[in-house]
Parts: structure tokens; C-alpha cells; sequence
């Protein structure tokens, strides 16, 4: 064999490992990893200048983001530390914690950060909230392509956001140009 073919060989092993890996119904995470969860939110942070909202997804022209953290994840201590004291467009942040028996409270919240185990739960809940002005934020791989909104992908710090521009406006939200280039979908 010679090194031309073993290295197309090797090609294909991986490609088709990555294949077979992503039928699995078990959801993988982007980062486990302290520094990952800082540098996902500080961009959860920063995702609400780049969004808008319809003026009715809010009570009052100053009503705070309401974040709800959905299912298991220590994101919640790290979204509270990066919000703290924080003001975007004029409002604060209010991050919420929900159970995944929850699904309908979230229907409360203008960012919803799924953290749910596998691919079947994520999809049934992002399916619930098709159409709603909630933002679906999610750590696994290839949450975007589930139907949500922004997924987050990378490993450590070096994390980078995938969008689902249709889902984003069938939601009747408006990404910035910004956040478009920052996005590989």
C-alpha cells in the first residue's frame, strides 16, 4: 500500500467513525471544560446586542433579558458572574433555572439555553418553541442543524457560534450583521 493510499484509507476510517458517531442519540458537549463555559458566556452575554427581539417579547421598554438555563448544566454559575451588573440596550440580565419537566416556563424566558441530554428531548423542545421570540442556545454539536438557534461549537476557549438564520427569523427575531459572520451555517 503505498503512503497515498493508506493516508485516503485513514480518510475514509475517520470519516466514516464521524458518521456512524453522529446517529447516536446521546447529545455530546461542546466544552466541559471551565474555561470553555467563561468564553460560552461571555458570547451569551454579548448574543443580546446582536439580537432584536419584537417589541412585544418584552413588559416594558426596560425589562430585563430573561435567560433561562433548561436541564442539567453548571452554566447557570457562570451566565450569573458574566451578567452581573451587565446593561445591553438598556436592559439587564435575569438568568432563571428550569428542570427539564419545565418545558412550558420556558415560553417565559427571551433566551433559552438548552442543556439536555439527548437529541430526542433537545428536538421535542425546540419544536415547542418553533415561532415563539425565545432564542435556542445550546452546547451540544450540531444543535443548530436540530432546529435551534445558535449552537456553539469548538473546544476549550477557542468556541465559534453556528446560527439557524431561518429558525432565527421564524422566531420573529433579527440577527445583525455581525452576528452572521461570526457564524459557519
Amino acid at each position: 500500500m503505498t503512503r497515498y493510499s493508506f493516508v485516503q484509507s485513514a480518510r475514509m476510517l475517520i470519516f466514516l467513525v464521524f458518521l456512524s458517531t453522529g446517529s447516536i442519540a446521546r447529545a455530546e458537549l461542546v466544552s466541559d471544560t471551565v474555561a470553555g463555559k467563561k468564553t460560552m458566556s461571555k458570547f451569551m452575554v454579548n448574543i443580546a446586542k446582536f439580537v432584536t427581539w419584537p417589541d412585544d417579547a418584552f413588559s416594558s421598554p426596560t425589562a430585563p433579558y430573561r435567560y433561562c438555563i433548561f436541564g442539567d448544566s453548571v452554566m447557570g454559575e457562570f451566565l450569573d458572574a458574566a451578567m452581573d451588573g451587565k446593561i445591553s440596550k438598556k436592559r439587564s440580565f435575569e438568568v432563571s433555572r428550569m428542570d427539564a419537566s419545565n418545558s412550558e416556563g420556558l415560553k417565559s424566558c427571551n433566551v433559552a439555553f438548552l442543556s439536555l441530554s439527548s437529541t430526542e428531548e433537545i428536538g421535542t423542545v425546540i419544536d415547542s418553541l418553533a415561532g415563539l421570540p425565545i432564542l435556542t442556545v445550546g452546547e451540544i454539536k450540531n444543535f443548530a442543524s436540530y432546529g435551534g438557534m445558535i449552537g456553539f461549537y469548538g473546544k476549550g476557549r477557542k468556541i465559534a457560534l453556528a446560527i439557524n438564520k431561518k429558525r432565527l427569523e421564524g422566531g420573529g427575531l433579527k440577527g445583525s450583521s455581525r452576528l452572521f459572520r461570526t457564524s459557519t451555517m
